[in-house]
């Protein structure tokens, strides 16, 4: 595979994942809406809380869900800086061995030692991985509590729904 044949299904993955996420935070907000909308209780508390439970459930994943959506473009511009500092460290290198013992910074509009502008250049890379690293942990802690707590709420309402059903299935009342 050539790189840009693998740079374009990379970027596929990338949309398709990308549309994934925002077809699931639609869909969590269309069953919560329709759950609200079609909720008919009877004397059961069991059923009642249940059904209770999975609205709650369903808002939570949706909020949990733009949160992610929200915080998923900033994570994407730190990665991209860092690669961006990661690159101009390797042409700075290249350059040192080149016999280059200073460069000028756009940034300070003046000279700096290659030695300096490598470490600035390689702190910049650490810092950036470093938050960039916290942030994607968090963000997979959200992608969890997301996907988890839509499951929980569909659980929570085919339990609240499906428990007449068991009823007239087992012909007593279980729920």
């Amino acid at each position: 595979m050539t790189d840009s044949s693998v740079i374009k299904q990379l970027e596929a993955a990338e949309r398709l994942q990308s549309q994934f996420r925002y077809y699931f935070v639609a869909l969590v907000f269309t069953l919560l809406a329709a759950s609200i909308q079609t909720a008919k209780f009877d004397s059961s508390s069991v059923r009642t809380i249940s059904e209770l439970a999975g609205w709650a459930l369903f808002a939570v994943s949706g909020f949990v869900a733009l949160s992610y959506l929200e915080w998923e473009p900033l994570i994407r511009e730190q990665l991209a800086h860092r690669d961006s500092f990661s690159q101009q460290v390797d042409e700075a290198k290249a350059a040192k061995l080149r016999g280059v013992s200073e460069i000028h910074v756009l940034s300070s509009g003046g000279m700096q030692s290659l030695d300096d502008r490598i470490s600035n250049l390689e702190d910049s890379v650490r810092k950036l991985s470093d938050a960039a690293d916290k942030r994607l942990g968090v963000a997979g802690v959200k992608y969890e509590m997301w996907r988890w707590s839509f499951v929980l709420a569909l659980v929570a309402i085919l339990i609240a729904r499906g428990g007449a059903a068991l009823v007239g299935v087992f012909g007593y009342q279980l729920l």
